[in-house]
């Protein structure tokens, strides 16, 4: 690790920077169109300017391109999933989600709602489940990666 290119007088500049060069490589293609499509969703959200694109939006507009290299979809993530279960905790608003996955690992994603008047269950657990189904993507990426290295 290198910080030499970062100047520590800097307010918020985070001292010991990785600066180590890594080449551009094909199978890399993959992991870039996924933190790209994430990047590009949050950006949008954040800002406010433009209308969150969902996940049918974003792989159509990678099929329109023609991206071709090995990737993660939609479709793909879904098929992980062979199970879930929900606990909403006694007397909160507090909604857990479980997803099962097909090799027996479970990812959890959570939601809870400011006002106990905002509560509704099945909007809690809609929201957890989609908390949880976010984490696969970098789950499935880091394993599409291994795979692509020949790991």
């Amino acid at each position: 690790m290198r910080g030499d290119n970062v100047r520590s007088d800097d307010p918020g500049t985070f001292i010991g920077a990785i600066s180590a060069p890594s080449p551009y490589t094909p199978a890399l293609e993959a992991v870039f169109l996924c933190l790209s499509r994430a990047r590009r969703v949050c950006e949008q959200s954040h800002r406010g300017r433009a209308k969150m694109l969902n996940e049918k939006e974003i792989e159509a507009e990678i099929v329109a391109k023609g991206k071709t290299a090995p990737r993660l979809t939609p479709d793909h993530i879904d098929a992980q999933i062979v199970g879930e279960a929900y606990y909403v905790f006694p007397g909160t608003t507090l909604t857990i989600c479980a997803l099962t996955l097909k090799n027996g690992f479970q990812v959890t994603g959570e939601s809870a709602a400011a006002s106990p008047s905002n509560f509704d269950e099945g909007l809690g657990r809609k929201i957890a489940r989609d908390h949880a189904r976010n984490k696969i993507w970098a789950f499935e990426g880091y394993a599409l990666r291994n795979k692509l290295a020949g790991l």
